[in-house]
């Protein structure tokens, strides 16, 4: 498995733009990480030009996480869909 609890957290619909943004949550599995955004392009669970790698953020934390944008269109239909996927060892607040 690439993409481990993977949690819709938000959803937004745009009328006047007929876009539709979805926000998910992940943990990577080891086999992704690092360089996520490359191991599923290889993988073929995304194409290229579909997918913005926004970059690490809290490097060096247990936090630690790779902040993406996926964009698909078609016939005046736009869905984002932003993808914050923390490394293998991320603990949630609270947790130990």
């Amino acid at each position: 498995m690439d993409l481990i609890n993977l949690t819709l957290t938000g959803l937004t619909i745009e009328k006047k733009s007929s876009g539709v943004t979805v926000f998910y949550t992940a943990v990577a599995s080891p086999e992704v990480y690092p360089h996520i955004r490359s191991r599923l392009i290889e993988k073929g669970v995304i194409k290229k030009h579909e997918v913005y790698n926004l970059g690490l953020k809290l490097p060096g934390t247990s936090q630690n996480y790779e902040e993406m944008r996926l964009i698909w269109g078609h016939e005046g239909i736009n869905v984002h869909a932003w993808l914050k996927v923390f490394e293998p060892r991320y603990e949630e607040k609270g947790t130990n």
